[in-house]
């Protein structure tokens, strides 16, 4: 590749292109893929599907799933910053969606950053909004504000 094309290439990727919108990709394909992912997801070969959902988040970076799924192995795998990296794009993909700010407010407490969890679990509140197919989400948020609720006393209190 000629050392023109490349910086060509590189521009694109910076301004949000991604490897899809060059390719002649088969959504079946890139579907068949993902579906092997989450089969390992299944037997709990969490480094095996990370691979593949970050292969696949490579090649489509715009795609909800792949950032949603790839931020949810990074956390399995105690990579939280990674995790938060991705649940955060997830989150901007499809703003009324709970489940990326929940589970960002999850690696946010794993990370001890009390003020980012509690603004991420209060976000995926705000977009549960009552809404039943999220009803375990708005339980389970709420419990954690309270917990960080706690935390944040003690060490207020120390």
């Amino acid at each position: 590749m000629k050392n023109e094309d490349f910086d060509t290439l590189q521009k694109f990727v910076q301004m949000g292109g991604s490897l899809k919108m060059l390719t002649d990709i088969e959504d079946k394909d890139l579907n068949n893929l993902y579906q092997y992912a989450l089969q390992l997801v299944a037997f709990k070969d969490y480094h095996g599907a990370r691979n593949i959902f970050y292969m696949l988040w490579r090649i489509d970076s715009w795609n909800f799933d792949y950032n949603f799924s790839l931020g949810l192995m990074c956390q399995q795998l105690d990579q939280h910053h990674e995790a938060i990296y991705c649940l955060c794009r997830a989150g901007t993909l499809q703003i009324d969606n709970p489940l990326p700010s929940y589970h960002a407010g999850l690696s946010y407490s794993a990370l001890g950053n009390l003020e980012f969890a509690t603004k991420s679990f209060t976000a995926s509140l705000n977009w549960t909004n009552g809404r039943p197919e999220f009803s375990e989400v708005e339980i389970s948020a709420k419990e954690q504000l309270a917990l960080l609720d706690t935390q944040t006393k003690e060490v207020q209190n120390a």
